[in-house]
């Protein structure tokens, strides 16, 4: 004796439908999110993370604790931070390192 099909249980190949299109859905959202680029901060004081910038070789230029970033006139990127074997760091706004120096200045703060 053969069961009536019941209206409420989905066949198989509504399954492997509605499996394939989410799976396609879920595939294209993600790339989508990986794309976006991360946004920090708050207020008026909002920033984009570009992943790998002012990336260096940290045997040469260890980086540790960053007090301070500001852009001068010029437009260079200057970092101040606790590693005593370079506490400046001063790179364009690509993020290429341009000049480092100081071992007698870990901590410091206060660039205008």
């Amino acid at each position: 004796m053969e069961t009536p099909h019941c209206p409420a249980t989905p066949t198989r190949r509504q399954i492997l439908a509605t499996g394939g299109a989410l799976a396609g859905f879920g595939l294209l959202t993600s790339k989508t999110r990986a794309q976006a680029p991360a946004v920090i901060g708050q207020g008026d004081y909002r920033y984009e993370v570009v992943k790998g910038w002012g990336e260096l070789d940290p045997e040469k230029f260890p980086v540790a604790n960053c007090h301070e970033m500001v852009e001068d006139s010029k437009g260079r990127i200057i970092l101040f931070q606790t590693n005593v074997k370079n506490n400046v760091l001063i790179y364009d706004k690509g993020g290429k390192l341009l000049e480092s120096w100081g071992t007698e200045y870990p901590g410091a703060h206060g660039m205008d």
